[in-house]
This record gives structure tokens, C-alpha cells and sequence, in this order.
């Protein structure tokens, strides 16, 4: 459990670099985990919808009522979970918001929105007070609260319609407030459809006997999968994104297997040693450069494999 909060914990400490693009580049990771976000939960449902389908009407803006059920539920999770990558700032949470998000699932969709029974809005204002006090507990880590208050909403009584969808949209939402950006770059609901049976069970468990270790970790492991599947996106799109001559310059010299220091990369370039130190700072923040050592003995190399596959100049 505590490797797998690391490993989260570890790329939201890089997440501040590694969002650094253009923001066309930004936005279209975004939207492409918006439209697999919305496939997979309607997978997830036993509801599929195709790919290619959801992409184009959720690109296009279609006019409401005009989809069969199982399509418009998956345009309606897809624009909810696009409110809450765009004002989760704003979405403190609250029985209130929990309501408003609920209603947002199933607009234009041509259902009717079920709301809060009296009983659930009991049953999930007490799960709310429970996670604000969680969350103000020094010593408890937000990846230990937010799949706790998941659970709880997953046990609810009776269950609320969209249940599932509105657990995996208030996971994202938490988890967008709790600094962890990168939650908007990749899908949690793919990692959750790659986990499924083993999701299954961990509640089924959970429920029945109390026991919360599988829960705990199933949902740390489908977060930390979410991380990486985000991590690969955002270098994927840096490796496509043209690096500054000098930057250039550098990973050429630290291609020759010699290794790269800041002496050598000074009398190599002739450039300012501040301004290699900045460059040289950045091409390791985005993974470019690997750093060994430390204070004056300090050298750079490429990644195992050179992995951005830039290529030296003849």
C-alpha cells in the first residue's frame, strides 16, 4: 500500500513539469480521456458503446434525444466528467454538488433523473462529513481517504441510480482537488474495467465482513495504473513537442556514452553555465536525462534504451 501511494505521490511531484505543453497539445489529452472514460464506463455497465461513435458525437455536440439510451448515458458522463475537470475548483463537496452531478448524468438524455432519496441524502451527507473529517486529519493521506469515502457511497441503501458513475466521478473529482492533475490526463474508469473482477470482489468483501485491505489496495493499484497510463500520455506528447537547440545540443553530447556533466556540457556548447544548468534541469524533470550523483560530481545520461529516440548528428 505504501509503494503504491509513493508511486502516485511520486508523479504528482513531476505533474507541475510534465503539463508544461501547448496548451492544443493539453487539451486534446484531456479530451481524448473524456471520450475513453465514457466508453469504459459504459463497458463497464454492460452497455458498450463504440469508440469511434462516442468520439465523433461528443466532438460534434449532438442535439439531445436523438441517441438510444446507452449513448446518451455515455455523452452525459462524458460532459459531467468534463464539468469536473473544468471546475472542480469550484465543486467544493457538498450534498448539494454531489446532487448537481447527479443531475448532469442523466440530462439530455431523455431519462429521468431519480435524485436523492431522503434516506441516500442522509446516508451520503453523513459519508461527506466523514471524508471533510478525514481530510483535515494530519496524519491521513488523501489516497487513504478518498477510496475510504468510495466505498462508503458503493454501500449506500438503497443503492441510487448511476451509483457507479457518480462514485467514479466524485473519485475524480477528490483526487483533482487534492493536487493530483494528472487525473484528467488518463482514464480511471479503464484502469477500474482492467481490474473488474478483482473491484468485484474487494467490495463484495468489504461489505460483507468489514475487511477494507483488498478495497484499499485494489483502489490504490487502478489510481496508480491511472498514473501511469497519464505518465505515458505526457511523454508521449513531450517526445513530439521540438526541444530548443541547446537542449538539442545536450542530448547529443550525453549520447556519446561518455556522460554528461555541466563542466562538459559548457565547454562542449559554449553556452552560459546558468542557462545550461536550466536546460539540463528541464531535460531531466521530463525524463530526457537521467541524473547520477551529486554537487560537482553530478553526471547525466540518456534513459536505458534512449527511449525519446532522439538521434545523435552524424
Amino acid at each position: 500500500m505504501v509503494r503504491l501511494i509513493g508511486s502516485i505521490d511520486e508523479f504528482k511531484g513531476r505533474w507541475h513539469t510534465l503539463r508544461a505543453l501547448p496548451p492544443g497539445q493539453l487539451a486534446e489529452i484531456r479530451s481524448e480521456t473524456l471520450i475513453e472514460a465514457a466508453a469504459a464506463t459504459s463497458r463497464l455497465e454492460g452497455r458498450p458503446v463504440r469508440l469511434e461513435l462516442l468520439r465523433d458525437l461528443m466532438e460534434s455536440a449532438p442535439s439531445p434525444g436523438r441517441q438510444d439510451p446507452a449513448l446518451s448515458l455515455s455523452l452525459a458522463y462524458g460532459r459531467t466528467l468534463r464539468a469536473v475537470h473544468e471546475l472542480y475548483a469550484e465543486l467544493e463537496p457538498t450534498l448539494h454538488h454531489v446532487a448537481e452531478l447527479q443531475r448532469l448524468l442523466f440530462a439530455e438524455t431523455g431519462l429521468e433523473n431519480p435524485g436523492l432519496s431522503g434516506e441516500v441524502a442522509a446516508q451520503i451527507e453523513r459519508a461527506l462529513e466523514e471524508l471533510e473529517s478525514d481530510l483535515r486529519e494530519p496524519s491521513q493521506h488523501p489516497l487513504i481517504s478518498i477510496p475510504l469515502f468510495n466505498l462508503r457511497l458503493m454501500s449506500l441503501r438503497p443503492a441510487p441510480l448511476a451509483c457507479g458513475r457518480l462514485a467514479r466521478v466524485l473519485t475524480t473529482l477528490l483526487m483533482l482537488r487534492a493536487g493530483y492533475g494528472s487525473a484528467a490526463c488518463a482514464s480511471l474508469e479503464t484502469a477500474i474495467e482492467n481490474h473488474r473482477g478483482r473491484v468485484h470482489r474487494a467490495l463484495r468483501r468489504a461489505q460483507s465482513t468489514g475487511a477494507l485491505n483488498d478495497w484499499m489496495l485494489t483502489s490504490l493499484q487502478c489510481l496508480a495504473d491511472q498514473r501511469a497510463a497519464a505518465e505515458r500520455r505526457l511523454d508521449e506528447a513531450h517526445r513530439r513537442e521540438p526541444l530548443p537547440p541547446l537542449s538539442e545540443a545536450l542530448i547529443r553530447v550525453a549520447a556519446t556514452g561518455e556522460g554528461l556533466s555541466i563542466k562538459r556540457a559548457v565547454e562542449t556548447t559554449g553556452a552560459n553555465r546558468n542557462t545550461v544548468k536550466v536546460h539540463v534541469r528541464r531535460l531531466v524533470q521530463t525524463g530526457r536525462l537521467v541524473q547520477h550523483g551529486r554537487g560537482r560530481a553530478t553526471w547525466y545520461v540518456l534513459p536505458e534504451g534512449n527511449r525519446y529516440g532522439i538521434i545523435p548528428a552524424a
